[in-house]
């Protein structure tokens, strides 16, 4: 069985035409999927720019507390997994 690396190429297709992008690629094997994409909602895109206008004016986190807090909650998820195990 070959072995599958992932990659992505984004390709746009009417259903008729070879896409241009596959002409970039190199001859060879390849998995096609389709997937469905849809628009944000107005509060999801004022989401996305009052987070850029936070990282914009310097208001962020730190890496080490971002890591820290992801470690606790992993650990307590752990911690939930292994006592329901128990029961």
């Amino acid at each position: 069985m070959p072995r599958v690396r992932p990659s992505s190429v984004v390709v746009h297709w009417n259903g008729k035409d070879t896409p241009k992008e596959l002409h970039a690629l190199p001859a060879g094997d390849y998995i096609v999927a389709k997937y469905e994409t849809r628009k944000l909602s107005v509060a999801e895109e004022d989401g996305v720019h009052a987070g850029l206008r936070s990282i914009a004016e310097g208001r962020t986190i730190p890496w080490e507390q971002v890591r820290a807090n992801l470690d606790e909650m992993l650990k307590a998820k752990q911690q939930r997994r292994r006592q329901r195990r128990r029961k």
